[in-house]
């Protein structure tokens, strides 16, 4: 059996981009790109999700983007961001599952510049320094009650690992994740 489901979203520009502190450059001073909460433009949001289910397997694609335009109040635009996840899970027994995922994400470099940051000074306030791709390897288990006192209740987890990670510039880089959801 095949499900489809197509979303749609929209961010609003309610997360500041003009967020100000102490630093050791000095006293209330313009935070780099990372740093600011938002993205200061609106931003529609589209995924699209299939799964095929047989009776002891299920796998998946799911598909998202995160597309910015036009430029915020600071001149800049952050860039867009691409998502694509694909899945296999084996159904252990009416109660368990276990699923392989694989992640990729690709997010574009801010286009513009905020002209209070000093790309000198420090490389987050380097707009070409922001983009990144990078791939995950996963693994979960999904254990699901369907009698008693927790009927009807999930819990997951998830444990991932980078396959890949191509960071321009000075970011974060990932070790490993782990997720538990109920």
């Amino acid at each position: 059996m095949d499900r489809i489901h197509l979303n749609f979203g929209l961010n609003f520009p309610t997360g500041d981009t003009g967020k100000r502190s102490d630093t050791p450059a000095g006293e209330n001073q313009k935070l780099p790109y990372p740093m600011q909460l938002g993205s200061g433009t609106y931003d529609p949001i589209l995924a699209f999700t299939w799964v095929r289910k047989y009776s002891e397997w299920s796998m998946g694609l799911q598909s998202d983007c995160t597309l910015r335009f036009g430029e915020n109040d600071e001149d800049y635009k952050l860039g867009n961001e691409y998502g694509v996840t694909v899945w296999v899970a084996r159904n252990l027994n009416e109660q368990a599952s276990l699923s392989f995922r694989v992640d990729a994400e690709l997010r574009e470099k801010i286009k513009g510049r905020d002209k209070e940051l000093n790309p000198n000074m420090v490389p987050t306030a380097r707009a070409d320094l922001s983009s990144m791709r990078t791939v995950n390897g996963l693994v979960g288990l999904n254990l699901y009650k369907s009698k008693g006192l927790f009927a009807g209740n999930r819990l997951a987890v998830e444990i991932g690992l980078p396959l890949y990670q191509d960071l321009d510039g000075p970011q974060l880089r990932s070790d490993y994740g782990f997720t538990i959801g109920w």
